[in-house]
């Protein structure tokens, strides 16, 4: 009461996987292996609000993340068994047996994370939020298997720890044009910290390697977006306008002896414009639509052989949109048709080696209620059956498609109870 709320949410999650990765699979290759994982988590977040009873109508919140997260991996080496088939045209890959174990680990990860954000109005139009986040990060390895050189030529780090920490600030302003349509205007920055497998799995063959792989950096970034929003003649708008920088990202490239290593020294920058536009046409039908055009790329890019910088960056479409025409003729009833548009994109970051032309999809859903409690739902994805792929990239110099599904239909029912 009194404009304080307190609220508490613990979770916790688990997982476990066992991967005999086929992408690992060639006639010659040295990388087939099963792969062992498990991960569970333990978090409590704590969230306190209070409104302060003054003229500027001033909220503050603060809270605390708190995750513990042990996982385990260990991976065994293959010894794969083949014979070719058809006048050597394929490979048959008839069983294997299993080598040497290359990684045997555990890590502990913990994180901690306070912050407070702080909402007031210095005039009526005008709200105005900031807000201050600290997260320290901290993995802990527990390595089972000797430091030094290991199985399959790899370097085994020694029982390690590794921290992260950074402050991270956001502002935000809205100003009122009307009671409906607000124009709006934030910065915020953030930061995602290597992970597991790029501190501790990093395929590395000297104790070089090894260092490099644990001094790593975290990813920062920073964005400024500024908009409009609102309802005009019946019609809910939105048009933002947003830059993104990524400041020490990680790129993967080849040492002299052949081994990919992660470094921090890449850059990006992603632009663009995104709208959103809707309305009840009629009792029964509405319209709404979506887009975003943005420009993805490579500010500095440069690896062992290669310089990306200035290309841009691969599987990034500039134009997505969504418009989707929903019907409900009566409670309980509803169908909706939808169109997709996804626009080009390069195969790759050279954007020398062709482009993906993009494609247009048709979907159909409809619900409809039996009673309070069951409901009998289909929808056909892919009405038009057209040939599109999920995503196109490049390999070995070849495009690579992978094709997406033909025209598919499903039909459920659902019951709440």
């Amino acid at each position: 009461g009194n404009g304080q709320r307190l609220s508490i949410t613990p979770y916790f999650r688990a997982n476990r996987m066992d991967l005999n990765g086929s992408y690992n699979f060639s006639p010659t290759s040295s990388n087939a292996r099963i792969e062992r994982t498990a991960v569970q988590s333990f978090g409590l977040m704590l969230k306190y609000r209070k409104n302060l009873d003054d003229a500027m109508r001033t909220r503050v919140i603060a809270g605390l993340d708190l995750d513990y997260s042990p996982s385990r991996r260990a991976e065994d080496k293959l010894a794969l068994q083949t014979r070719n088939g058809n006048q050597g045209a394929y490979t048959e890959y008839t069983g294997y047996t299993v080598g040497p174990r290359i990684y045997d680990y555990q890590v502990d990860y913990q994180s901690v994370a306070p912050y407070v954000h702080l909402e007031t109005s210095p005039v009526e139009r005008l709200r105005v939020t900031a807000g201050l986040r600290y997260d320290y990060a901290r993995y802990a390895l527990d390595n089972r298997l000797a430091a030094g050189a290991g199985a399959g030529g790899l370097f085994q780090p020694a029982d390690s720890a590794v921290d992260f920490s950074r402050f991270s600030p956001k502002l935000g302003v809205t100003w009122a044009l009307s009671p409906a349509s607000h124009l709006f205007a934030s910065y915020n920055q953030g930061f995602r910290t290597p992970s597991e497998n790029q501190l501790f799995r990093a395929g590395a063959s000297s104790a070089a390697q090894v260092n490099a792989a644990l001094g790593l950096k975290p990813i920062l970034a920073e964005q400024y977006e500024a908009g409009v929003r609102g309802n005009l003649a019946g019609w809910q708008y939105e048009a933002v306008a947003y830059l993104l920088n990524k400041h020490d990202d990680l790129l993967g490239q080849r040492d002299a002896n052949g081994v990919t290593v992660q470094t921090n020294n890449g850059s990006t920058r992603h632009k663009g414009v995104e709208l959103g536009l809707g309305r009840q046409l009629a009792t029964a039908w509405r319209l709404d639509a979506a887009a975003s055009y943005a420009l993805h790329r490579y500010v500095e890019w440069v690896g062992s052989g290669f310089d990306y910088s200035g290309k841009e960056v691969e599987a990034s479409p500039r134009l997505m949109s969504n418009v989707r025409l929903s019907w409900t003729p009566r409670r309980g009833s509803f169908a909706q048709l939808e169109w997709v548009r996804l626009g080009s994109y390069y195969l790759e970051a050279s954007n020398q080696l062709g482009k993906y032309d993009g494609h247009d999809l048709f979907n159909l859903r409809a619900t409809q209620a039996l009673d309070e409690r069951w409901t009998l739902f289909a929808r056909v994805l892919n009405l038009t059956d057209r040939r599109f792929a999920d995503s196109a990239s490049v390999s070995s110099g070849t495009a690579v498609y992978s094709p997406g599904l033909p025209r598919a239909l499903y039909v459920g029912l659902e019951g709440k109870w």
